[in-house]
């Protein structure tokens, strides 16, 4: 009988024991789905600040690319420009210097050789204009 209760009371002690491992093991696993539910929850955010990251690369991307091709198309038309101003600095010039070196020439026929200048270098202007929207609408 008294070998039973000591049986009895070591059963006892293991089932104590059992008890309380058990427990620490349930314990261990609700930290561990709260902790795994924590972490599917940053996943789910990160990926969701990724994707809301990689959308504004693609459209700063476009952005850059328009702004791009936008200064290659100032620029060329600054060249153009820059062009037409050389033209006329140079038939400035030499309508100048045939100003200075027809004094002489009646007031009459200055105006009417001015007029036919101005004529001309419209003429050679409308042309130059009608190349570049011809060019332009090319370019379109």
């Amino acid at each position: 009988m008294k070998e039973i209760e000591e049986q009895i009371a070591e059963e006892a002690r293991c089932l104590d024991d059992f008890k309380a491992r058990y427990q620490n093991l349930v314990d261990d696993l609700q930290r561990s789905e709260i902790v795994t539910k924590s972490a599917k929850g940053v996943i789910v955010s990160v990926r969701a600040v990724i994707a809301k990251a990689q959308a504004l690369i693609h459209n700063n991307e476009l952005k850059l690319a328009n702004e791009r091709k936008r200064v290659e198309e100032l620029e060329a038309a600054k060249g153009q420009v820059q062009q037409e101003l050389n033209v006329h600095t140079l038939k400035l010039g030499a309508l100048q210097a045939q100003l200075a070196t027809k004094k002489f020439i009646s007031e009459e026929e200055s105006r009417a050789q001015a007029l036919a200048k101005i004529k001309e270098a419209h003429q050679r202007d409308i042309q130059c204009l009608r190349k570049q929207i011809q060019s332009l609408a090319k370019q379109e």
